[in-house]
């Protein structure tokens, strides 16, 4: 702004934005088959985790997390419709992150896994005994 322009500037107040603060414990509940892929030692509650993202960050708004370890904050950030920012200076956690968050190809998988059953099964006839 030009100096003439500053006095007919009207300047409010800013007013931090209003949260409804979590006063309370929250219990944590089992892992579910997302987070126990791998076993990453840092593994957070992935509960406790989500209902703060809900708390404090709206739909859209961008969850940054430094230390993501596993990514359990990217996950509930992901499932809780909001972006995240995720980094880690362990390459291997940074890894576990992105295969969790990378989404499936169902057909592929259960291709692969009907190729597997197929190539398992002509294998174990080989070493079976045929009885006469």
């Amino acid at each position: 702004m030009k100096p003439r322009e500053l006095s007919h500037a009207k300047i409010g107040r800013i007013l931090p934005p209003a949260f409804e603060h979590i006063n309370r414990q929250i219990p944590p509940e089992p892992h579910t088959a997302m987070y126990v892929w791998h076993k990453y030692w840092s593994r957070k509650t992935w509960n406790a985790v989500g209902e703060h993202i809900r708390a404090y960050a709206r739909e859209q708004e961008v969850v940054f997390d430094p230390f993501a370890g596993s990514g359990v904050t990217a996950i509930e950030a992901a499932r809780s419709k909001r972006r995240a920012i995720v980094c880690d200076l362990n390459p291997c956690a940074s890894r576990i992150t992105e295969l969790t968050l990378r989404p499936v190809n169902v057909l592929k998988l259960t291709e692969a896994f009907e190729g597997c059953g197929s190539a398992c099964r002509s294998t174990s006839r080989s070493f079976t005994p045929s009885i006469a």
